[in-house]
């Protein structure tokens, strides 16, 4: 019996590749001019890359739910590792900047763990509703 038989896909990504696989497909002025229209086709970087918005989709939600007052900062701490892990990883905060997760930046901001680089995003969340 494999995983494979269930439809589960195990993958190890090393930090070195993490950047490439979630890097801004389209380049230019986001991406400084980096893999310059160097689009995602490989099947497995896509399920990655679906992996880590799935990911910070489901953060981004918790934030929501906090910034509006429904839960509360304790309420999280169950999901404590996985947003710091993603925090720390340089490579998603990145794709959390570029493709604009403001959600997963009033997270951070809720919980006062957010990083310099997110503040642009946080503050586009806000600047929403004004």
């Amino acid at each position: 019996m494999k995983c494979s038989d269930y439809g589960i896909v195990i993958v190890i990504v090393h930090n070195q590749n993490l950047r490439n696989i979630l890097r801004y497909h389209k380049a230019g002025a986001k991406d400084g001019g980096e893999d310059i229209d160097r689009p995602v086709e490989d099947k497995g970087e896509i399920q990655i890359r679906n992996s880590f918005t799935a990911l910070l989709d489901f953060l981004g939600r918790l934030g929501y739910l906090l910034d509006i007052g429904v839960i509360m900062p304790k309420e999280v701490e169950y999901f404590e590792y996985f947003i710091k892990e993603s925090k720390e990883e340089p490579a998603i905060v990145r794709y959390a900047q570029i493709y604009d997760f403001r959600l997963f930046a009033i997270l951070l901001d809720k919980l006062r763990i957010l990083p310099p680089d997110l503040s642009e995003t946080k503050a586009a969340y806000y600047d929403e509703f004004r």
